[in-house]
């Protein structure tokens, strides 16, 4: 038996090239639309599932452990892969999306097909994923404050601002605060304390900075 089980472990060093492998996996929960998201991050490999999905997608076939999305990440945090779409008549389809991981969330964007009534593609329409980190929205549930320099309807002109601000300073969108007006992206940085977000805003130079509180 002794020789069996050395013999198994060359042979396995032999196939893998004398070198142990390991993966490098971590798993978090984020937040989508109301469903709460397994994100698995494995070395380059990224995989966003539903581990709680929320009541009205088991209509359309979305159970705990459906697949949302699986890709790639570079070294420089940039996302692509595919997406999904779910049917309940026409079940799921696959289409391509890009995006990046932010510090506290993930954004992913990409052309989403449109069917009709027979299950036939009629058209393509923008669609955005954005998954944000489960204790990330704990943290600003609490009532936390943020200091706001720049508020943009698309995630461009606040990316191009946001590279003029120290790196503590990031681009967040407005639907991770109930008080915020959603469909707007904000150059920011926080969550903080009161008195350390109206600082900060005071401390920007060119431009009306400000505090809000998140709720």
């Amino acid at each position: 038996m002794k020789r069996i089980g050395i013999s198994l472990v060359i042979c396995l060093l032999w196939l893998t090239g004398g070198k142990a492998q390991a993966s490098n996996c971590s798993v978090d929960e984020y937040d989508h639309n109301g469903s709460t998201m397994e994100v698995q991050m494995c070395d380059n490999e990224l995989y966003i599932s539903y581990s709680r999905p929320k009541a009205s997608l088991s209509k359309i076939g979305v159970r705990s452990g459906t697949m949302l999305f699986e890709g790639t990440i570079s070294n420089i945090g940039a996302v692509s892969g595919v997406a999904y779409r779910f049917s309940a008549d026409c079940g799921d389809i696959a289409y391509n999306v890009d995006g990046a991981i932010r510090p506290n969330s993930i954004l992913l964007s990409g052309q989403a097909p449109v069917r009709n009534k027979k299950c036939q593609i009629t058209k393509k329409g923008y669609d955005e994923l954005l998954f944000t980190m489960q204790s990330y929205r704990e943290k600003v549930a609490e009532g936390d404050w943020y200091a706001i320099a720049g508020s943009f309807r698309d995630r461009n002109s606040a990316d191009q601002l946001v590279r003029k601000f120290p790196r503590d300073w990031t681009v967040v969108n407005t639907s991770i605060c109930p008080k915020f007006t959603r469909g707007y992206w904000l150059v920011a940085v926080g969550p903080l304390s009161e008195q350390d977000a109206k600082t900060s805003a005071s401390n920007v130079r060119g431009m009306e900075a400000y505090a809000k509180r998140c709720n």
